[in-house]
């Protein structure tokens, strides 16, 4: 293991600096390889403006695809049966997060994200289609209410750093639902 693996391993660990010197000290290593060491983790941890570009234009990719399927299932909705309504939404559900866990497989994590992204805005609005096919009694904080627990649930399965923003907007508006129904 060099000497950056190791300052990102007591990092993350929460360990202080002390030990982390005291610990590459033992070993041998320099004091100026330790600063220039941590110098360069500091350096590639940072976010470059490139970076920064390449998760917006995921994001709103997920987004942009997103209101894409939701425009597919509007233009076709009345055309379709209720099994196939379904199976739409699940299939759409099931190829997002599928490009997910291949995306993060792959160490692709901007496009691991996005598919994160998408399969949580498919899963949000087949809550409000489903409801809307069977007629179900689905107010709408009911709605967002369930949107919120599958967002965690999601969250609570794969870490996904989107998830909690996800999670964020959809209880607010949860909660600004819970305000007007009172």
């Amino acid at each position: 293991m060099n000497i950056q693996e190791v300052i990102t391993e007591f990092r993350e660990q929460g360990r202080s600096r002390e030990d982390l010197y005291t610990e590459l000290l033992s070993q041998g290593v320099r004091v100026s390889e330790i600063e220039s060491a941590e110098r360069a983790v500091d350096a590639s941890s940072r976010l470059s403006a490139q970076d920064i570009a390449i998760r917006t234009v995921a994001i709103a990719g997920a987004v942009m695809v997103g209101l894409g399927v939701l425009s597919f299932v509007a233009a076709n909705w009345a055309g379709m049966g209720d099994i196939q309504k379904v199976a739409v939404i699940c299939s759409g559900i099931a190829v997002s997060y599928g490009a997910a866990w291949l995306s993060y497989s792959r160490k692709l994590m901007v496009t691991y994200e996005a598919f994160m992204l998408l399969a949580n805005l498919i899963y949000g609005a087949g809550i409000f289609l489903i409801g809307q096919i069977y007629n179900l009694d689905l107010d709408f904080i009911n709605g967002f209410a369930f949107w919120a627990i599958g967002a965690g649930f999601a969250y609570l399965v794969t870490k996904a750093s989107i998830l909690p923003w996800v999670l964020g907007i959809v209880s607010i508006f949860a909660a600004g639902s819970a305000f007007d129904f009172f």
